[in-house]
C-alpha cells in the first residue's frame, strides 16, 4: 500500500487526533499546538467540564469525552466507539499519567500497582483501540506517541514505582511498534525531562536546596510543556520512518553518565 506523505497544516486539516490526558497542564498545551496545526482532536479526561472548558478556547471543531484511567479499557472502549460514531482518527497521544515520590521505606504495592494501571496500562488501553481496522485513518500512516520520562533510564531516588511503570512503558512501545507495523502504524515513546507542570508538585515537598540540584542536572533547566509539544507535533506531522524509539527531550538529563 502506499501511504501519502502530507505534512503541512492542509494535510493535518483533516485529521483527527486522540488526547488522552487533555486536562492536564502538558495535556493543554499539546492541544492547544494541534489545533493551531489543523488538528480535529477527541479530548479525553476524567474533568468533563475542564475539557469542555478547554474544548472552548481551541480553533476548530473537537469533541470531549469523559474517562478514568483507573479503569483503563474504558479507554479502549470511548475510542473505539468515537471512531465509529465519527471517524477514524489519524494519531493519538498518551500524556495522561500519575508522578509520586515516595522512598522505598514508605512506598507500598498499592501505590506501585496505581502508577502501573494509570502510567502503563492507559497506554495499553490506548494502542488496543489502535488494532482496531475502524479506529485508523485508511491511506495514511497513523502515528501514537506515548508521553514517558528520562527516568525510564535515568536512576533517581524515591520514584522507583513511577520509573519502574515509565521503563515497562517504553517496552511496550518497541513490542507494539513490532506488532503493529504490519498496520503501518508508527508507535513512539517522548522520554521527557522535568518539566514545570502540576504533574511534578512531589517534588514541591522537597527542599529548595534538593530542587535546585534536581535542576543542576538538566543542563538547559527544566523544560516547558511547549518544549514536549513541539516533539508531539513531529512524531504525528513530520515522522514516517521511526517506531519503536524513545525521542529524549530533557534538556540533557541523559547526558549524564
Amino acid at each position: 500500500m502506499e501511504f501519502k506523505q502530507g505534512n503541512d497544516n492542509q494535510a493535518a486539516s483533516s485529521a483527527r487526533v486522540v488526547v488522552c490526558g487533555a486536562s492536564s497542564e502538558l495535556g493543554q498545551d499539546i492541544c492547544q499546538r494541534l489545533s493551531n496545526n489543523g488538528y480535529n482532536l477527541l479530548l479525553l479526561g476524567r474533568n468533563l467540564a475542564l475539557l469542555e472548558q478547554i474544548r472552548g478556547t481551541l480553533p476548530g471543531e473537537h469533541q470531549v469525552a469523559q474517562v478514568d484511567l483507573n479503569e483503563p479499557d474504558s479507554l479502549t472502549e470511548h475510542i473505539i466507539a468515537n471512531a465509529t460514531a465519527h471517524g477514524p482518527f489519524q494519531g493519538a497521544v498518551q500524556c495522561a499519567g500519575v508522578h509520586q515520590m515516595t522512598p522505598l521505606r514508605s512506598t507500598c504495592y498499592a501505590d506501585f500497582e496505581r502508577m502501573f494501571r494509570i502510567n502503563t496500562g492507559g497506554a495499553l488501553a490506548l494502542l488496543r483501540a489502535f488494532t482496531r481496522k475502524k479506529v485508523r485513518a485508511a491511506g495514511v500512516p497513523t502515528s501514537v506517541v506515548l508521553l514517558s520520562s528520562v527516568s525510564q533510564s535515568q536512576a533517581e531516588p524515591a520514584v522507583s514505582g513511577y520509573a519502574a511503570s515509565k521503563a515497562a512503558m517504553a517496552a511496550l512501545c518497541r513490542s507494539a511498534a513490532l506488532e503493529l507495523a504490519k498496520d503501518h502504524v508508527l508507535v513512539n515513546c517522548i522520554a521527557a525531562g522535568m518539566i514545570k507542570t502540576p504533574l511534578n508538585n512531589g517534588y514541591a515537598e522537597v527542599a529548595a536546596e534538593a530542587i535546585s540540584a534536581i535542576e543542576n542536572k538538566h543542563p538547559l533547566g527544566f523544560g516547558q510543556p511547549g518544549d514536549i509539544s513541539d516533539a508531539v507535533l513531529y512524531l504525528l506531522q513530520q515522522n514516517r520512518w521511526s517506531t519503536g524509539s524513545t525521542l529524549y527531550v530533557d534538556g540533557g538529563f541523559s547526558c549524564r553518565a
